[in-house]
């Protein structure tokens, strides 16, 4: 079909012609979407842009497991440079995620985003709270979050995943400290024992004893380095040039009176140095 827009000529391809089986059009169907093409001109539109967003909206609104598919593929490869794959996830992490993207599209696949509803997936998440599974419950509503923000191309901002703090169970467990004195030698007793079938071998028996000796914060311990132990003296020893995220609380105090707060520099404070006996 021939047709002007803004003074422009151009052609409008309806379709193939045949019986209308196979994606074919016959003459009927044709004239039927030359009328609407026509309706399209009266207001205003360009047939071939709004060919365009009809190819579109007609690929945003395939079902839900296919772009779960093709979210999953992109989390499997982290960075693509030069036409080559340089950076991907642990196996282990994939496998995690293929089981939970699996749990989503078992219940909503076959739906496209727009048709999955929030009592749906209210229902769904419930289901995990009846088992018992709060920590899979929550981990399976943010795999569907994130796969709805990204087959929402269109930008409309719809996601049944989101905001369900108000509907579901929020269900925590006390863990008060531990203050007793019977009950701080239970829980060194308890960990002192090595773990013998622990799946990487006694790596957190270790981390909870080397916690419990020396109380460090996680960023002197994620920074700490092997020249800092004297390991004849049984003794770690943070530097003083060390900065004070790694240092926080322990940091020496300042002598009263020698300057205005306002106007100290960090020139004034002590040396900062934390001894830990291993």
């Amino acid at each position: 079909m021939d047709y002007r827009f803004r003074t422009r000529r151009k052609t409008y391809s309806i379709g193939r012609y045949g019986n209308g089986r196979g994606g074919t059009l016959s003459l009927a169907d044709a004239r039927r979407e030359r009328d609407k093409a026509k309706e399209l001109l009266k207001e205003g539109k360009d047939l071939s842009t709004e060919k365009q967003l009809d190819k579109h909206r007609q690929s945003a609104a395939r079902p839900f497991a296919q772009w779960a598919d093709e979210w999953l593929a992109k989390k499997k490869v982290e960075k693509v440079k030069r036409g080559r794959i340089v950076a991907v996830r642990d196996p282990k992490t994939i496998e995690v995620l293929e089981l939970l993207v699996g749990y989503v599209k078992d219940r909503f696949g076959k739906l496209s985003r727009q048709d999955i509803k929030r009592p749906d997936v209210l229902a769904f998440m419930r289901s995990y709270e009846a088992e018992g599974k709060l920590e899979t419950r929550d981990r399976v509503r943010s795999i569907g979050e994130q796969i709805c923000d990204y087959a929402d191309v269109e930008g409309d901002g719809y996601n049944p995943f989101r905001n369900l703090k108000g509907q579901i169970a929020n269900i925590s467990i006390q863990r008060p400290g531990v203050t007793e004195a019977r009950d701080v030698t239970r829980v060194f007793k308890l960990i002192s024992a090595p773990w013998t079938k622990a799946r990487f071998g006694d790596v957190v028996g270790l981390a909870l004893r080397f916690d419990a000796l020396t109380i460090p914060r996680p960023g002197m311990v994620n920074e700490m380095e092997w020249n800092e132990v004297d390991w004849d003296a049984k003794r770690w020893t943070v530097p003083s040039h060390q900065n004070e995220d790694r240092l926080g609380p322990c940091r020496a105090s300042v002598t009263a009176g020698t300057r205005d707060p306002a106007q100290r520099s960090k020139a004034d404070w002590p040396s900062p140095v934390r001894v830990f006996l291993l």
